[in-house]
């Protein structure tokens, strides 16, 4: 035997491709053979091709000891030609006369069998075999029983033994799992293994006949769990209960690890696991997924409506993009069946294995048969489900206490109750002359009319009506019978149902009565009221509009009010309009509207919503009141005001300036006195001239008071900021007022930190903070005053606290208005601009001023200021402050 192609050949140990057995059938069944060398495709232990060339010629010592060998087709024909050297068999010139009688007989027949010979128990077959053997043939020709066989080694050699005791063997249908194509399948087997002796009657090998029973048994299984599964599905009645039955049958058939259903979406974008099936801690894959990560390749087909088989999702190169979410969910081979509904991908049973699994003709059979009797099975029970809840809505619709069923004979005259629980029956007796006892006589006619159009035109009938309950009372009902028409169309009866609708028509006619109560009071107010839908179109004026703008419905409805205001305020007002209707928010302008006499007068006008249990806008009203000589006499009083200050300005400015040459020469005259020696005359100018002097420091700050005033008035206030020492500032102030608590007998406590530094307006500071000392110096009856300061966060406390004669409450809430004062101008001095102009100071800078008192209780003035203020602020003259 010669060789071809790369590396040795190993006689024994090769197969012959199956073109060169076909082509060398007729050759080795010809005693001519040994006439004629052929060429040979042989598959090596590596299972690589070779050629390889088979020449009889070589070996005619060996042909003329092959007679036993003759015949038995591939099997034989291998036999003839193949290189025993190796084989733990030997030359067939050394075989026993048992053996070749075993050989020439097992050859010859065509039923499956096999013998092993020998200490290693050498293997030889015949071609029925060859096909059990599959990819193992022809490598396992001569070769070691155990090595052909190793898979199932340990389930077979217990037999084997006792085949080589003497004893005789029977399996029937024991299921071994083999591997001869490559991979592991579970098969079922049918033998008998017989002793062979030898010439002197020693055991020297074993004989086998054999059939493979994998098709049948298989058939017996999966009928049976065919049957099986149709009995459970049966019995069933909820699609989710038929699903997760199918699953588990099929899962646990299989032995494989997750099975589910899912049904996708009419987009085909997802599909929903409402739950599945799994075996041993897999996790369930139960929720929704998008189609396209698991693979375009996979999706593709199931879409085609084709079963997609999956043997290892990691060898597939189609689905190396979609790995992650195969490992997600730890699944190497899938095998799935889609269902097709009028040409779409509707639903998908799916198997899922942890491991490559390769899926058999079988399984995939039983998989598809499954699916098929699965969603038959689901459609069975989705159909009587649904035929469940209908008839559970037909029962309640039934039994409900406002509706009455009944059928009509085909001309009406008589009715025949399906239950008693209606408003109109008493009994569910067929009723003759019905319309007597249930319809009023002032409605018969018009019903008559009904249903005599009905029964001619044969259509639904259906009517609004006045009704006679079976207790006597009157009610409405909503009547509605549809004819049950023969094939050739004639009526053969009626069904009908009558709805109570008298609470529905009783709260019409109490919503028309309220409509008709609001309207009598909407009509007889003084301002002009309107109404609204949602989308903001008025839909209702009052008869004063109409009064006041000579206008007509027509043209004011809707959107046309608009040619009733000013045009350069219009789109400023349809805008606020339309906002607060598409927000929600309550509507509130100010804006005029001409009269019927031309003239433009000013309106507010205020509208709220009306919002129903959802928080819908269903409606707006609102009203428009007349204030156009509340803004004339507003003008005036700003008019007056702006006189007032600059009047006030005016004879600020006025009086300060003789008040400085005044003070100084008040000062060089206490100078001059000064100077001179001490009598009682020195002593009475001196006195007279410090009266002098604090008459006008005192008008001066009564000036620089007004002056402020007119500055916050016309918006010229304005507070520089520089670093400063609050506690330093403090501590000036309060030692400057030691000499006047001296006078008035008062005791005065300072608790300040030795520093606290800020960034403020310093001047204006010192200016509160002598406002409060000097109030609560004049109104502290000569008792204790105590000032304090402290650090709160980002912020400084300044508290001024008197013991004096307090402030009554209802006075707190003005005291920090302009001229506002809380005691009698006959027994204190001032203007009332202190306080005022401490508060627009303190709250230009940020900062807060509040008072706690009672009469008789003193009075407590707590400031807040931040240590690090915003921008100077100038305050503006419409301000809180400066609107007093």
């Amino acid at each position: 035997m010669g060789r071809s192609g790369g590396g040795p050949l190993e006689p024994g140990r090769l197969s012959v491709h199956p073109a060169t057995v076909r082509a060398f059938r007729p050759l080795a069944t010809c005693r001519s053979l040994r006439s004629h060398p052929t060429d040979a495709a042989m598959r090596a232990v590596d299972g690589t091709l070779r050629k390889a060339r088979l020449n009889p010629k070589a070996q005619p010592r060996q042909a003329q000891v092959f007679s036993f060998m003759e015949g038995g087709g591939q099997v034989g024909a291998l036999m003839r030609v193949h290189d025993w050297s190796k084989s733990p068999l030997g030359p067939p010139q050394g075989w026993p006369q048992s053996l070749r009688s075993v050989v020439g007989l097992l050859l010859t027949s065509k039923f499956p069998m096999f013998v092993a010979w020998g200490p290693e128990l050498g293997f030889l077959y015949n071609d029925a075999y060859a096909e059990i053997l599959a990819g193992k043939h022809p490598a396992s020709l001569g070769a070691r029983f155990e090595d052909i066989w190793r898979e199932i080694w340990p389930d077979i050699k217990p037999l084997i033994d006792a085949a080589l005791r003497g004893e005789g063997t029977y399996r029937q249908d024991l299921p071994l799992l083999m591997n001869r194509r490559g991979f592991d399948e579970q098969t079922w087997f049918t033998f008998s293994y017989s002793p062979v002796r030898d010439e002197q009657g020693d055991v020297a090998g074993m004989f086998c006949a054999v059939a493979e029973t994998t098709a049948q048994y298989r058939f017996q299984i999966r009928q049976a769990f065919r049957l099986a599964l149709e009995k459970r599905l049966q019995d069933l009645a909820e699609p989710e209960a038929v699903m997760a039955a199918a699953a588990e049958a099929i899962g646990r058939e299989l032995g494989v690890d997750r099975v589910g259903y899912g049904e996708v979406d009419a987009a085909q974008e997802f599909i929903t696991i409402e739950r599945d099936w799994t075996r041993d801690g897999m996790p369930s894959v139960a929720g929704r997924h998008r189609l396209e990560d698991f693979g375009a390749s996979i999706i593709s087909g199931l879409k085609a409506g084709r079963t997609v088989s999956v043997p290892d999702v990691e060898r597939d190169v189609l689905l190396r993009p979609s790995l992650p979410a195969f490992e997600g969910i730890q699944t190497r081979s899938v095998l799935g069946v889609p269902l097709i509904k009028a040409g779409r991908f509707t639903a998908l049973l799916f198997i899922h294995h942890s491991g490559p699994r390769r899926w058999s003709e079988e399984d995939v059979t039983l998989l598809e048969e499954v699916a098929d009797r699965t969603w038959a099975a689901v459609g069975r029970a989705r159909a009587e489900a649904e035929q469940r809840r209908s008839e559970r809505r037909f029962r309640a619709l039934a039994t409900a206490g406002t509706v009455s069923l009944f059928r009509m004979s085909p001309d009406w005259e008589q009715m025949f109750p399906i239950d008693d629980q209606g408003a109109l029956t008493e009994s569910p007796a067929p009723t003759e002359r019905w319309l007597e006892r249930y319809i009023p006589p002032e409605d018969r006619a018009a019903v008559s009319g009904a249903i005599s159009a009905a029964i001619r035109e044969r259509r639904v009938f259906s009517l609004e009506h006045p009704v006679r309950h079976a207790d006597g009372s009157l009610g409405w009902t909503l009547t509605r019978v549809v004819p049950i028409l023969s094939k050739e169309g004639r009526i053969l009866e009626w069904f009908g149902a009558a709805s109570d609708v008298t609470a529905r028509r009783q709260a019409e006619e109490r919503v028309r009565e309220a409509e008709e109560q609001f309207r009598v009071l909407v009509e007889n107010l003084p301002e002009l009221a309107w109404s609204a839908g949602p989308d903001g179109a008025i839909d209702y004026f009052n008869q004063r509009w109409f009064e006041y703008t000579g206008s007509s419905r027509e043209e004011c409805l809707g959107w046309g009010w608009g040619a009733l205001h000013d045009p350069e305020i219009l789109p400023q007002t349809v805008a606020r309009w339309k906002h607060s209707v598409s927000t929600g928010e309550p509507f509130e302008m100010e804006f005029p509207i001409r009269g019927a006499d031309g003239v433009l007068r000013w309106f507010l006008s205020r509208g709220k919503p009306l919002q129903n249990a959802r928080g819908e806008v269903v409606r707006w009203f609102g009203t428009s009141v007349n204030i156009d000589e509340q803004r004339r006499q507003a003008a005036a009083l700003n008019e007056a005001i702006e006189t007032r200050d600059t009047f006030l300005s005016v004879a600020g400015h006025e009086l300060k300036t003789p008040l400085t040459p005044m003070a100084l020469r008040l000062q060089a005259i206490a100078r001059a006195v000064a100077q001179q020696p001490d009598s009682p005359f020195v002593r009475q100018v001196r006195a007279h001239t410090e009266t002098a002097r604090r008459q006008i420091d005192r008008l001066t700050a009564l000036v620089n008071d007004l002056l402020d005033v007119s500055r916050i008035s016309s918006g010229r206030f304005r507070m520089e900021l520089e670093p400063a020492d609050l506690g330093a500032l403090v501590r000036e102030v309060v030692t400057r007022f030691e000499p006047e608590a001296q006078q008035t007998g008062a005791t005065l406590t300072l608790h300040v930190p030795d520093s606290l530094p800020t960034r403020t307006a310093r001047l204006r500071v010192e200016q509160v903070v002598t406002n409060l000392v000097d109030n609560a110096l004049k109104y502290g009856e000569g008792k204790p005053v105590t000032v304090s300061l402290e650090r709160a966060g980002e912020q400084a406390r300044l508290i001024v606290a008197d013991a004096g004669i307090g402030i009554p409450t209802e006075h707190l809430s003005r005291i920090f208005d302009r001229f506002e004062r809380a005691v009698s101008e006959r027994h204190y001095g001032g203007l009332g601009l202190g306080l005022y102009i401490s508060r627009t100071i303190v709250e230009s800078l940020g900062g807060s001023i509040t008072v706690r008192s009672a009469p008789g209780e003193g009075a407590e003035f707590t400031v807040l200021l931040p240590l690090q203020p915003s921008a100077p602020v100038e305050v503006p003259s419409g301000s809180r402050a400066s609107a007093s």
